[in-house]
């Protein structure tokens, strides 16, 4: 899916990478840097969605948010928010997850704007979770939403292997060209 690979150690697939997790809290409790505080915690929670501890995960992740409630710090929100999401999901919690996704939607087209991909990705959840309602107007909605944000911005919907030959052959009309 994409979503929540926002920290530098969400991807802690191997062993070192889960090392340096486990490792950063501790550092950050030392040096009392709280972003790092909870820039650790987020990391622990994706780490263990990606595990499938998904409740240890969400409760990882909520924490840091119920921290963050207050604070000003929009890309830390979005961090956790993407770390809970990517708990919620796979969990199959949808009634905490919808209105999740439609906070993340709203901030993230104000922020970034309505074609971002980003806003993509997250319409594609939406759509998931109409369809799982049985809200099909909804669902097709958000999905022709969705799939119109990569052709309006000049990317193509197909997969990157039919993008990698379409390129390719691009390239060798080019080069026909030239020579």
């Amino acid at each position: 899916m994409g979503v929540g690979r926002c920290s530098p150690l969400a991807g802690a697939r191997d062993r070192r990478d889960r090392r340096a997790v486990r490792d950063r809290a501790p550092s950050a409790a030392r040096t009392g840097d709280h972003r790092l505080e909870l820039q650790a915690t987020i990391a622990r929670g994706l780490a263990a969605s990606r595990t499938r501890k998904w409740q240890d995960g969400a409760a990882l992740c909520r924490s840091v948010l119920a921290e963050l409630k207050h604070d000003d710090d929009a890309l830390l929100v979005t961090h956790a928010r993407d770390c809970l999401l990517e708990a919620l999901v796979p969990f199959g919690a949808w009634a905490e997850v919808e209105p999740l996704i439609a906070t993340m939607i709203d901030e993230s087209t104000r922020r970034l704007g309505a074609e971002h991909p980003k806003v993509a990705e997250y319409l594609t959840v939406a759509c998931d979770i109409a369809l799982r309602s049985n809200k099909i107007a909804d669902a097709r909605v958000d999905a022709e939403r969705a799939l119109a944000i990569p052709r309006r911005r000049g990317v193509s919907a197909a997969p990157p292997e039919d993008r990698r030959s379409a390129r390719q052959a691009r390239h060798r009309r080019r080069s026909r060209r030239q020579a």
